[in-house]
């Protein structure tokens, strides 16, 4: 018994004695394989003081501290394709151009059947179909062929207010159905339209007069009222 607690002791000696040669040859090895700078971050380490060390990336070169990243100025944020703070602070805010004139925030919505198809498809059989939005000028015209518009429409561009429109009565020659509202003033809201179906008349031409007034102007001693043209011309019929 006495033989095997010596042996024992012995054993213990010599792991103690190879551990400490060990942690000398490590050492040894970070002294000579790490800058003199990073040295005290190793011991504070293997001394378990880990919250002097270095940020990972924190060191340049020669263990000289790398620059520090610089914020983007604040007067520069939102440009270069990022997002401005107004956007992002509200983003069902319109974001197109403003205009003070109720005509430049209409949009003229015209529906047109696809290659090879007819208004037919489009308003009965529901077949898909192209939008174009058309912009209308204050006593400018804008033409339409009759033959390829399935329907036509008003929309309010505006964000903010609602805009008064009439159409002249013209708009019930070529109506399948029409709100009888058009014809005497209807108010669209911000972002609101109103489409009418459109029949393909045997028609040389047809000039529908439309008026916008901003509804918030209408009681107004003397309201700016706009107006502008719609004109649909048959291009198929001979001599249109």
């Amino acid at each position: 018994m006495k033989r095997i607690h010596e042996t024992s002791r012995f054993s213990f000696a010599r792991l103690r004695a190879s551990a400490a040669g060990l942690g000398f040859g490590l050492l040894c090895v970070a002294g000579t394989a790490i800058p003199a700078a990073a040295q005290s971050d190793i011991n504070s380490i293997l001394g378990g003081d880990g919250g002097s060390a270095a940020p990972l990336g924190s060191q340049g070169q020669n263990g000289a501290p790398a620059p520090a990243l610089q914020s983007v100025p604040q007067s520069l944020q939102g440009q270069s394709g990022n997002p401005s703070a107004s956007s992002l602070a509200n983003p069902q805010k319109e974001l197109w151009l403003k205009s003070d004139h109720p005509t430049e925030n209409l949009s003229v919505i015209s529906v047109h059947p696809l290659p090879g198809e007819k208004c037919q498809d489009v308003l009965f059989d529901i077949r898909p179909s192209t939008r174009t939005r058309h912009s209308p000028s204050v006593q400018g015209t804008l033409d339409f062929d009759l033959d390829q518009l399935c329907l036509i429409g008003l929309r309010n561009e505006s964000d903010k207010r609602s805009i008064v429109i009439r159409v002249g009565e013209e708009l019930r020659t070529v109506a399948i159905v029409s709100d009888s509202r058009l014809n005497s003033g209807i108010a669209l809201g911000p972002g609101r339209e109103i489409v009418t179906p459109i029949r393909p008349l045997d028609i040389k031409a047809l000039t529908i007069g439309v008026e916008a007034v901003w509804e918030d102007e209408l009681t107004a001693a003397d309201p700016n009222v706009e107006a502008f043209n719609l004109r649909l011309t048959n291009r198929s019929t001979p001599g249109s």
